[in-house]
């Protein structure tokens, strides 16, 4: 595999614990779609809390703080969880409506299960074949939580903002360019950072360096491609660069990541 997929399940987790636990705060690249089985979890984010119950399914947004604990729901509780990434995965968020946090209708719990259960089972496997399978999988499931999601408060990004990301994904196999971008949406330097300082909480830089880190995690842990080729593939100059770059933001070089990764 030469580059990222379109959409795929990053990971998928089953958990089951019966004493209390709390996290400290996460964040992740991915959609979290995370269902309960039995028992409850309270979740908090920046700005609300939100208690899930069994046979309830929430949906977080990439790159969203949160933290969960089950202090104060009884301790017990079966999560499971599906982490969606891939290249179109904004635009499509987006398209779906579905870039808020939000629990989703009673009845599509069973939709969810049924999804879970094969991709769960699919990643396990780790079937190359299976790729068309699983990423339909997937995109059929996005869909049904589009339509029994809450639509309280649902919102859809900037096309401008849309249009900028897409470029970005398209050309993270040259160095990063904000001019070029600029450009390419015809904004000024000013607006464009406050168009993704408002659509992502980041500059433009920063979410352009983002993509570039998370694609080079995807390609150490499902490619076979080499760290020259890695580099080339993201707009480094040299390996020398990326192996720099990768090391500062993990604290270990590319290579001990990727052999982490396969352990």
């Amino acid at each position: 595999m030469k580059k990222e997929l379109p959409l795929y399940p990053f990971c998928s987790e089953k958990s089951v614990r019966y004493e209390p636990r709390k996290t400290s705060w996460l964040q992740h690249p991915f959609l979290l779609i995370c269902g309960l089985r039995a028992g409850s979890l309270h979740y908090v984010f920046r700005k609300e809390e939100i208690v899930l119950h069994a046979r309830k399914v929430l949906l977080i947004p990439p790159r969203t703080p949160y933290y969960f604990e089950s202090f104060t729901t009884g301790g017990i509780y079966e999560k499971q969880v599906l982490e969606i990434g891939g290249t179109i995965l904004p635009e499509l968020l987006n398209s779906l409506e579905l870039t808020r946090i939000e629990i989703c209708k009673d009845d599509l719990w069973r939709d969810f299960s049924e999804a879970f259960d094969f991709l769960h089972s699919a990643n396990r496997e780790g079937e190359t074949a299976d790729i068309p399978e699983i990423a339909a999988a997937s995109l059929r499931l996005l869909h049904q939580c589009s339509m029994k999601g809450s639509r309280q408060n649902r919102s859809k990004t900037d096309p401008l903002l849309t249009a900028a990301c897409r470029w970005i994904e398209e050309n993270l196999d040259k160095p990063i360019n904000l001019e070029m971008l600029r450009k390419k949406v015809n904004l000024s330097r000013a607006s464009l950072g406050r168009l993704f300082r408002d659509g992502r909480g980041m500059s433009p830089r920063h979410y352009w360096d983002l993509r570039r880190n998370e694609t080079a995690e995807f390609l150490l842990l499902h490619s076979d491609l080499s760290m020259k080729e890695i580099a080339f593939h993201l707009g480094y100059s040299s390996q020398f660069h990326f192996s720099r770059d990768f090391s500062g933001r993990h604290t270990m070089p590319p290579s001990q990541f990727r052999r982490r990764g396969l352990v």
